[in-house]
C-alpha cells in the first residue's frame, strides 16, 4: 500500500529516498523469513536510486549503505563472490568518516573471507571493523568483531591469541 502512495508522485530525490526507505523496511521485514526476498527489496532500492539524474552525496551514501546491506544478505545465503563485490562497492560509496555501515561492511567481508578460508583477508577486514567500532564506541559490534578475530586465530591454530580475543569480547559483552 505504501508503494502505491509513493508511485504516482513526481520523480524527485525526496520521493526516491522515501521509496528506498520503504525498500529497506521491507527488506528488514523479510530477513527472518526469506533472505532472497529481502535481497530483492534491497536490489529494488538500488534500482530506484539509479533513476535519479543527479547523484548527490546523500544518494551516493544511500547507495553505499544499500550495497553493504546487500553484501550481508548475499553472505548469509552463501553467495560469497556477490557478497564481496557488493561490500567492496558499498565501502567506496560511503563517506570517508567512520560510520556504523562501515562496521557492517568490514564485519561481513571478514566473515565471508573466513568462510572461504582466506584468513589473512578476514583478519584485515575484521581489524578495520574493530578500529571503527572503537572510534564510534559501538561496544556490541566491537565484541562481535573480537569474537570473529578469535575465530580466525583458532583457524590459524593460534589458540593463546584466540583466547585473548575471546576474553576481550566477553568483557565487552558483560558491560
Amino acid at each position: 500500500q505504501s508503494w502505491a502512495i509513493l508511485e504516482p508522485l513526481p520523480q524527485s530525490e525526496a520521493v526516491v529516498l522515501q521509496r528506498t526507505h520503504l525498500c529497506e523496511f521491507m527488506s528488514r521485514l523479510e530477513m527472518e523469513r526469506n533472505l532472497e526476498v529481502a535481497s530483492e527489496w534491497v536490489e529494488r532500492g538500488l534500482v530506484e536510486l539509479d533513476t535519479l539524474d543527479s547523484q548527490t552525496s546523500t544518494v551516493i551514501h544511500q547507495k553505499g549503505y544499500f550495497y553493504i546491506l546487500l553484501s550481508t544478505l548475499k553472505g548469509r545465503t552463501g553467495k560469497f563472490s556477490e557478497a564481496i563485490t557488493a561490500g567492496e562497492k558499498g565501502l567506496t560509496l560511503l563517506p570517508l568518516e567512520a560510520t556504523p555501515a562501515k562496521i557492517s561492511a568490514f564485519t561481513t567481508l571478514g566473515y565471508v573471507f573466513h568462510l572461504l578460508g582466506e584468513i589473512a583477508q578476514s583478519v584485515n577486514y575484521t581489524k578495520y571493523g574493530i578500529e571503527i567500532a572503537r572510534e564510534l564506541g559501538d561496544v556490541r559490534r566491537l565484541a562481535a568483531l573480537w569474537m570473529n578475530l578469535g575465530n580466525n586465530e583458532v583457524q590459524r591454530a593460534n589458540f593463546s591469541e584466540a583466547i585473548v580475543n575471546y576474553q576481550k569480547a566477553l568483557q565487552l559483552y558483560q558491560r
